[in-house]
Order: C-alpha cells, then sequence, then structure tokens
C-alpha cells in the first residue's frame, strides 16, 4: 500500500490568498464535439456551454427530483464553473511574459504532433464521492496523449504558489502524488491521471451518491455505446479562481500515427 504524506497546514498570508483568487488560469480539456447529444445533455444537466458563462439554472427533468434534503443543482456548482469536460492539461497560471495568444498557438502546435485517439465506450460510475463518466477500462492512448500534453505545456506554466500548494495538500496524497505535486505542480498526473467527465460535485453521503447515480444512468445510457474518439482539444481560460472556465478553441489532432501504434491505440 502506497504511503501517504502528512503536511502540517501552513498559513498563508491574506494578500496572497487574495492574489491567488485572482490569478487567471488555463486548461487543456476535452469535451463533447460540437452539436452533439453528448454535448447537449451537458448543456441542460449543468445549465451551460462550454463557451458561456452560466446564465441558466440546470433545467434536465432530473433535477427537479432532491436527494438527502438537498435539490440536485445544489451538488453541481463546483462542476458548472468547470464546465462539463475531461481533463487533459489540469489548470495552470501561465509563466511570466506568456500570453494567451502563445498558449493558443503552443496548443495548435502540439495537436500538429497527435493523432486523434480511439478509446473504449464510456460508463457512468461513482469515482471517489463525485459521480462521473469513465471509460470502460485503462486506456494507454489517452493517458499518453494526456502525459505528452503535461510535458509539452510544462515550460509555460508558473511555479504552483503556496496557496495552491497547501489547498492541494489538504487532501492525503502518497510519496508519489507529493513529488509530482513538486515536478509539474498537480499532483494526479502520469500514472496517477484518470481521464472521467464529472457529473457532480463531491458528494460524502454515500446512498444519496448511488440514488443519484441510478436517477442518472438510464438517462446517459443512450450517450455510451460505441467507441470513445477524441478528435480534437480545447483550450480554456478562467479569469479568477470563481469564476467559469470558458472555451478560447478547438484545435484537432491532426497528427499522424503509424499502423503499429494505431493497433495500440485501442488496447
Amino acid at each position: 500500500m502506497a504511503a501517504h504524506v502528512r503536511h502540517q497546514a501552513v498559513p498563508v498570508s491574506g494578500l496572497r490568498q487574495r492574489r491567488t483568487q485572482l490569478s487567471r488560469r488555463y486548461a487543456v480539456y476535452m469535451i463533447p464535439p460540437h452539436g452533439s447529444p453528448l454535448e447537449e445533455f451537458g448543456r441542460r444537466w449543468l445549465g451551460r456551454t462550454p463557451s458561456a458563462v452560466p446564465d441558466t439554472m440546470p433545467s434536465h427533468p432530473a433535477l427537479r427530483d432532491s436527494f438527502c434534503g438537498q435539490k440536485t443543482e445544489n451538488l453541481l456548482a463546483g462542476t458548472r464553473r468547470r464546465g462539463f469536460h475531461a481533463t487533459i492539461r489540469a489548470p495552470f497560471e501561465a509563466a511570466p511574459r506568456i500570453t494567451p495568444a502563445q498558449l493558443s498557438a503552443a496548443l495548435e502546435e502540439f495537436c500538429t504532433t497527435q493523432p486523434p485517439v480511439c478509446g473504449p465506450p464510456l460508463r457512468l460510475a461513482c469515482l471517489g464521492a463525485q459521480v462521473a463518466l469513465v471509460p470502460e477500462r485503462p486506456c494507454k492512448a489517452i493517458s499518453r496523449l494526456a502525459d505528452a500534453c503535461l510535458r509539452f505545456f510544462e515550460p509555460l506554466r508558473a511555479p504552483l504558489c503556496p496557496a495552491d500548494m497547501e489547498r492541494h495538500r489538504m487532501k492525503p496524497l502518497t510519496e508519489r502524488q507529493e513529488r509530482l505535486l513538486m515536478r509539474f505542480g498537480y499532483p494526479f498526473v502520469l500514472e496517477d491521471y484518470r481521464f472521467y467527465m464529472a457529473l457532480t460535485d463531491r458528494i460524502r453521503d454515500t446512498a444519496c451518491r448511488r440514488a443519484l447515480c441510478e436517477k442518472l444512468a438510464p438517462l446517459v445510457a443512450p450517450f455510451l455505446p460505441g467507441a470513445l474518439h477524441i478528435g480534437e482539444l480545447c483550450l480554456f481560460r478562467q479569469e479568477n479562481r470563481v469564476s467559469p472556465f470558458i472555451l478560447q478553441k478547438r484545435i484537432p489532432l491532426t497528427g499522424r500515427q503509424s499502423p503499429a501504434r494505431r493497433h495500440r491505440a485501442r488496447l
């Protein structure tokens, strides 16, 4: 069993915390294809599109129910802010003198080196304390894409600030995750990366989480058959820590793939 690292919380000055809250962040996400049924489900479920600030309440009929004394929409606040997506490169602050245009150009360059990915179908699952869509089985091709994106953008990110370091360490981290946090500014990368599309915030009540998962199962079932196809990556921007992530650009994956690697990509 992996050892977990315990850290004593170090107070962060109020000024530094305010600076962190005001800092702009970027992320590389995979989102459903524009106009697809899965995108429409995400729009109704979260009450927002990837390119717009949430301006309506979630409207899916399932949200009329309540679970554990809470309205379902109250279990979605953080997920609404982040949008319906799977993380490829976790949020980061840009390094000094790196502009939004440079980040956009960098993602364009990266996408020319990466072929589209064909992965296993998605399934609904309780992932930790969240309800999410996850691949039916691990997919090396998706992990390779995320690993390559992580390393490509590493020179373009600012060092992790103390407030964010402290926030990540509020969760129990293994020794390896602590090393990854120090090296890449995020602990759940490389061997610890997990592809998933969150549908809820963390729901600590197990019975509540299972009840919501059962309610969602028939609603998402029509979107899940068939292989997962990742044909583009998207650059998102968050103006400050309480604002939503907004789509900046969709960029197709246009890299070429050898026959041998095409076979491995399906494994």
